[in-house]
């Protein structure tokens, strides 16, 4: 039974809510998009997930192959000759007598049946069966990877739709501001090199709007790749996220994930299909009894040669291997080297899994720590700016220090929403080093 991940999960900080929600930008077309939705057609008709399957049928192919190993061999020919010179006697009496008919006919039907081979059909279907669980538990893994792909790509479309749209906040504030500063300098208020530089940081937001977009459109074009479908659209999405929950320690998690981590299972099937090359590498040289019995009608038989007669043989044989060159004993010995390697691979992978469990924990507990530090500098950056409004009306400072407080303000909300898309990244991220899947289990 699998452990939960959300109450492990969830005890990692306190309620932390996220909304972040698409929105269509002047002259922009496309699909809203959900991240359940992503998730679900990628890892239902994904190649990769097709090909994974594909493997288990072959897997089911060789089984099959193994099996009929216990199932009779049949077989049915049947021939004609024509020989010549015929031999041939004289018989005082009797006249010439032929040894052979001149046209020999034949046909057969033949069959033949393993009796007993010591063990080695038997081995060889555990290790058809091994291999095919091996090829069912890897189709989860690629689901795995795959919706991890999938959860990284939507987020970070996300982050860049969210910024594109910040971005477009702060141009169109200065803007305004630009018009404002304009009048002002009809007045006499303002001064030309006031509404240059402003100028100037507009045409900086701009530049950074269109790497933003550039950028959106890679991402958008990435997606519509995993989903199969053509890149020409602007993909858009939208999710509401609200995580809470409760403490527990790095010692649970580890253990969770060394009991649920796909890539764990199939190391130990992979150590286990070694073991099983092994004993029927073991099994390959030992003796064979078979059965067999061939039936059926040929000519030539004395005194009739040209009848054609019913016939059968029936017999058991032994094979008993003497010697082999040495095979098996070389064959044994690269499959105990597999099974050291496999042993090897799997202690490898147990402290992968350590050191992912941990990284993800850290840059979870982390971008849990930033969303409230940059909420905090938020609210500052936001006061900050009222009171520079204030302030630019009255006289009090100058058009220069306004636009720095707007900038502030724009980085703030960027930064914040960095963190809160990072943090969801990252939980997902720690659910995949858990163990837990990131797609429905109803595609199983």
């Amino acid at each position: 039974m699998k452990i939960s991940a959300a109450s492990i999960i969830l005890g990692l900080m306190t309620c932390f809510p996220v909304t972040v929600s698409a929105r269509l930008q002047p002259g922009q077309t496309g699909d809203t998009l959900r991240l359940d939705e992503a998730v679900n057609r990628v890892i239902s008709a994904h190649p990769t997930v097709l090909a994974a399957a594909q493997a288990v049928e072959e897997a089911e192919g060789h089984i099959g192959i193994a099996k009929a190993g216990y199932l009779p061999e049949v077989a049915a020919g049947a021939s004609y000759s024509r020989v010549g010179p015929v031999p041939s006697f004289d018989f005082p009496g009797y006249g010439t007598i032929q040894l052979f008919p001149e046209n020999n006919y034949s046909a057969t039907v033949n069959v033949r049946q393993l009796i007993y081979d010591f063990g080695r059909t038997s081995k060889n279907i555990q290790l058809a069966e091994a291999s095919k669980d091996m090829s069912t538990e890897n189709i989860n893994l690629v689901r795995q990877n795959l919706a991890m792909a999938v959860i990284s790509t939507y987020y970070q479309l996300l982050l860049v739709q969210e910024s594109v749209r910040i971005n477009n906040d702060e141009l169109k504030r200065l803007n305004e501001h630009l018009e404002f500063i304009q009048k002002m300098k009809a007045t006499g208020s303002a001064t030309d090199y006031e509404i240059l530089s402003t100028k100037v940081k507009i045409s900086a937001i701009e530049n950074r709007k269109t790497d933003l977009l550039a950028s959106r459109q890679t991402l958008s074009a990435a997606m519509d790749a995993l989903l199969g479908q053509p890149a020409d659209q602007i993909i858009l999405v939208a999710r509401n996220l609200d995580y809470k929950a409760d403490s527990i320690g790095t010692d649970s998690m580890l253990l969770m994930a060394l009991h649920n981590r796909e890539e764990l299972k199939l190391a130990g099937q992979k150590e286990d299909l070694a073991r099983l090359q092994y004993e029927l590498t073991k099994a390959m040289n030992n003796p064979t009894i078979t059965a067999f019995a061939a039936g059926g009608g040929k000519n030539g038989y004395v005194p009739e040669l040209n009848a054609f007669k019913a016939n059968f043989s029936a017999g058991i044989s032994l094979n008993i291997p003497l010697f082999d060159g040495y095979r098996e004993k070389n064959h044994l010995r690269i499959a105990r080297a597999r099974i050291e390697t496999s042993q090897s691979q799997t202690e490898s992978e147990k402290r992968k899994v350590s050191t992912e469990v941990i990284q993800a924990r850290a840059e979870l507990t982390s971008a849990a720590e930033k969303i409230n530090q940059f909420r905090l500098q938020l609210e500052q950056a936001q006061e900050a700016y009222h009171l520079a409004q204030i302030n630019f009306r009255a006289g009090a400072i100058t058009n220069l220090d306004l636009l720095d407080a707007e900038i502030s303000l724009a980085a703030s909300k960027l930064l914040l929403t960095r963190a809160r898309v990072d943090y969801v990244l990252n939980l997902s991220r720690l659910k995949m080093a858990l163990g837990e899947p990131l797609y429905s289990e109803g595609h199983d």
